[in-house]
């Protein structure tokens, strides 16, 4: 986690892994990445190799000059550019006005052996020098870059890594202390409670959702004072409960109380009682 200070440019000939590094920096760092050739695709529909072929090279160089001016505008970020935006003189003079260019480096064969399609590269698709196009290209990349790293036969984790390191000692990446990433983290998760409070999908309501909402809770409360009031008027003509158990009692109109049940035991004493009682009623008094 941390701050970038500046746009960061990575340049570099085709194949050395400039989209692949800004990805693992952009992760590792906590910052925003982009590639120009995939903003340009996503603008025009089209890739750079078809642009290339459909238009020629200066125009595609033109189209690429502003998706890069575009993708600087969005914010200190990390920028991935493609091998040929330094043939450009204008791109040249903005990535040395406008950031901090890094250049990736290695050798022609491993660059060349990174590549999987061919067809995907502009120049390879139509068969141009590559030998010719090193030498050309390598001095236009010193010419932008304010630090160079020598990527062969590294991990894409140790290239950014290094690459962090060379931008924080130029002061252009500033890496948070562990109290300021606690926060963000926190900062982020409240932020991400809030918006799934909004709405269950986790979207943010919309007018109509949020006066639904209101009047169904003004409803509510409506309707729980009306029943307070209600309560409160019953309770006011309702009898004391004394008065009410008294009058109950005079007139005979209680609840009729249940009797409980005589177990056989006590009914044999209720029979005993009753022989003994009507044995003393036909006893034959005694002589005088």
């Amino acid at each position: 986690m941390g701050t970038l200070k500046k746009n960061v440019f990575l340049v570099g000939f085709m194949g050395v892994g400039k989209t692949t590094v800004a990805r693992r920096m952009a992760r590792d760092m906590g910052v925003a990445c982009v590639d120009v050739d995939a903003f340009l695709e996503r603008k025009h529909g089209k890739s750079a190799a078809e642009l290339f072929g459909e238009l020629g090279e200066d125009a595609l160089r033109e189209l690429e000059y502003e998706a890069l001016v575009e993708c600087a505008n969005m914010g200190h970020s990390l920028i991935s550019c493609g091998e040929g935006i330094v043939a450009y003189d204008k791109s040249r003079e903005f990535l040395k006005r406008r950031g901090f260019a890094v250049m990736l480096e290695s050798s022609e064969a491993t660059s060349l052996g990174r590549i999987h399609n061919l067809s995907t590269r502009p120049l390879l698709a139509h068969d141009c020098d590559i030998e010719g196009l090193w030498e050309q290209r390598k001095p236009l990349y010193e010419e932008v870059a304010r630090a160079k790293i020598n990527v062969q036969g590294r991990s894409t984790g140790s290239v950014a890594g290094f690459v962090a390191k060379v931008l924080a000692r130029a002061g252009v990446y500033t890496p948070d202390s562990e109290d300021a990433v606690a926060k963000k983290i926190e900062a982020d998760s409240l932020k991400r409670h809030k918006k799934h409070r909004h709405s269950k999908s986790g979207r943010p309501r919309s007018a109509a959702e949020r006066s639904n909402a209101s009047h169904k809770g003004q409803k509510a409360a409506r309707a729980s004072r009306e029943n307070a009031a209600s309560s409160k008027k019953h309770a006011a003509h309702a009898p004391a409960s004394g008065q009410g158990a008294a009058e109950k009692k005079q007139n005979g109109s209680g609840a009729p109380k249940h009797r409980r049940r005589r177990g056989s035991r006590g009914r044999g004493k209720m029979r005993a009682s009753n022989n003994r009682q009507n044995g003393q009623r036909g006893a034959t008094p005694p002589a005088n």
